[in-house]
């Protein structure tokens, strides 16, 4: 029998304590399959993240074709099982295409992207939202990634929008869109699609608006938006 030292067990038993390190990799990225999408609601795009480290942000860039002014953002989700998910705004009526792309980083500083989708608008896509989707919709955060870019995403619908989230990680709350869903409430239009003409809005500035009335479809193309004040929303 072979004897050994009471130092070998030692240096023996303070290996097999010894944690092994680690080795820092990126998320693996399974994408959910989606067809179209709706032309009168919300896309919602999903996920699935493996991650060795905690995922630390889960972005979803997205922008129609229709526009060139660059990609906006939301922030994901999380949900059950490593999937995560958000709820795009609806697109305008001129919107054939959406494309979007999903950028995952986790606590290794480490980061993955899905290939960019590009997916048409169909008015035969149709998409059922839990409450909880829901609430997302109604309450969207875009984010810029150009300070010249338009406030309200080219190509999408104010509906739901209530914040942004400028290229300094400053959260406002979005003026634009309340200007013009509150215009629209004071002339008794529901609007069909708005969209900002140029990289700043302000309380009159100069807009692009389409309304929906009994007779007919009607578009105001660079006209003054009214200043709606708490006392005149109540007229």
């Amino acid at each position: 029998m072979r004897l050994v030292s009471a130092a070998t067990l030692t240096l023996i038993v303070l290996g097999s304590a010894t944690p092994v390190a680690r080795a820092a990799a990126s998320p693996k990225l399974a994408q959910f399959t989606i067809e179209c999408v709706p032309e009168e609601g919300n896309l919602k795009v999903r996920v699935n993240v493996t991650s060795p480290s905690p995922v630390t942000s889960a972005r979803v860039y997205f922008h129609s074709l229709l526009k060139k002014s660059g990609d906006y953002y939301l922030e994901l989700r999380q949900g059950n099982e490593g999937n995560y998910w958000a709820i795009l705004p609806y697109p305008v009526s001129e919107t054939t295409y959406v494309q979007y792309r999903i950028v995952v980083k986790n606590g290794d500083g480490l980061e993955a992207s899905t290939d960019p989708w590009t997916l048409p608008t169909k008015s035969s896509c149709a998409l059922e939202l839990t409450a909880e989707e829901t609430r997302y919709a109604n309450n969207l955060v875009i984010g810029l990634t150009s300070d010249s870019q338009p406030a309200v995403p080219d190509g999408f619908k104010c509906k739901g929008i209530v914040s942004k989230i400028t290229v300094a990680g400053e959260l406002k709350p979005s003026e634009e869109c309340r200007q013009v869903l509150a215009a629209a409430a004071l002339v008794g239009v529901a609007p069909v699609s708005a969209w900002i003409g140029g990289a700043a809005f302000a309380a009159g500035a100069a807009s692009i608006a389409t309304y929906q009335t009994k007779d007919c479809k009607c578009e105001c193309v660079s006209c003054p938006l009214p200043v709606v004040t708490s006392a005149s929303a109540r007229k």
